[in-house]
């Protein structure tokens, strides 16, 4: 404990808390997207959406043109197929490189978070079911009414 000559209360020394865990210092999300035009970065995009139309197309027209393809196993591994195509083209992206350093941060994160407690979490709950409980009442109540409304007007 510290006295300050200038004031009657005492300080107390604290000592600034230290991390957990020492991150190492990296390019964030943010540095990894640059602002700016890229034909690469274009064309791989341009080339991930080809592949997601046409594993969305494929299943209606793709047996038409090469008939191994009307058998469903086959079907699927061509859909699959172009699916992890396209995943692995937007990987290639500026913006898939800031997806994959998120993903590759959200453990991280995930420890920081402060999980409510079991009273907490069975009180919110609580809370929850009341609410919709009474707001269903409520709505039920005004169906009720509008269609008896409604059906006092037609009948008329």
């Amino acid at each position: 404990m510290t006295q300050d000559p200038q004031s009657p209360l005492t300080k107390v020394d604290i000592p600034s808390p230290q991390p957990a865990v020492n991150y190492p210092v990296s390019t964030t999300a943010e540095q990894v997207v640059k602002p700016g035009f890229s034909l690469l970065n274009l064309i791989l995009w341009l080339l991930a959406l080809t592949a997601i139309i046409g594993a969305l197309v494929a299943g209606r027209f793709l047996p038409s043109y090469w008939p191994p393809a009307a058998q469903p196993m086959v079907l699927t591994g061509v859909i699959v197929g172009l699916v992890v195509v396209a995943i692995g083209l937007i990987a290639m992206t500026r913006g898939g490189a800031a997806i994959w350093r998120l993903a590759k941060e959200a453990p991280i994160e995930i420890r920081r978070i402060t999980w409510p407690t079991k009273r907490d979490t069975l009180q919110s709950t609580w809370i929850v079911l009341v609410l919709t409980a009474i707001l269903s009442v409520i709505l039920a109540a005004m169906d009720y009414s509008f269609s008896k409304l409604i059906e006092f007007i037609i009948s008329r």
